[in-house]
Order: C-alpha cells, then structure tokens, then sequence
C-alpha cells in the first residue's frame, strides 16, 4: 500500500465509524417514538431481537481494530522513509569526509597550491 492509499483507508474508517455512532439513529431513540409513545415498546423489542447494541459494539471494536492496523502500517511506513533519510546523511557525510581526507592529502602532496 502506498502512504497515500493508507491515507485515504484511515480516513475511510473514521468516516464509517463516524456514521455508525453519529449520523445514524441506530444507538438512539428516532424522533418518530417522541411523538407515538405507544409504538415505542414494539421499536424496543426489535431492538432488542435484532441484538443492535451488541451489534454496534462489535462493528465498533472491529472498526478500532482495523483502526490500530492501518495505524501499525502507516508506521511501518514513516520508518522506512526514515530509514531512506538517514541512509542519505550517512551517504553524505561519508562523502564530505572522503572528499576533505583529499583536499589534505593533495595539499601534503603539493597537487593543489
């Protein structure tokens, strides 16, 4: 996966996770039962049948797991770039050193005045 598509994933699930708990009228009361009080106790039976709280719960812990993986590769994948940008100083401060240990030895040898 690139960082990008990574990026767009944890994104996805915050959004799914956002609907589920925010925008939908699954954990509460629809604004219909405020209304007709005596239908509210069929509206919690099915609730209750279709075992949506305990469904939530788990969508919700499933959602936090996939969460924490997204999470572990999008690290995964700052350590390898990290990894990239310390190769690169390494690289250059080697150079730098090689290119000074010549410039003395030149200098010792007399080829640059």
């Amino acid at each position: 996966l690139s960082p990008k598509q990574l990026g767009t994933m944890i994104g996805e699930v915050f959004v799914i996770r956002h609907d589920v708990n925010l925008h939908s009228e699954i954990l509460d009361k629809p604004d219909y039962f405020w209304k007709e009080n005596e239908v509210e106790p069929m509206y919690r039976m099915c609730m209750q049948y279709l075992e949506m709280e305990p469904r939530t719960e788990i969508l919700n812990k499933r959602l936090d797991l996939l969460r924490e993986l997204l999470s572990v590769l999008q690290q995964q994948h700052e350590n390898a770039h990290n990894v990239k940008l310390e190769w690169i100083v390494i690289w250059l401060i080697v150079t730098s050193v090689v290119l000074e240990l010549w410039t003395i030895a030149c200098e010792i040898l007399g080829i640059w005045t």
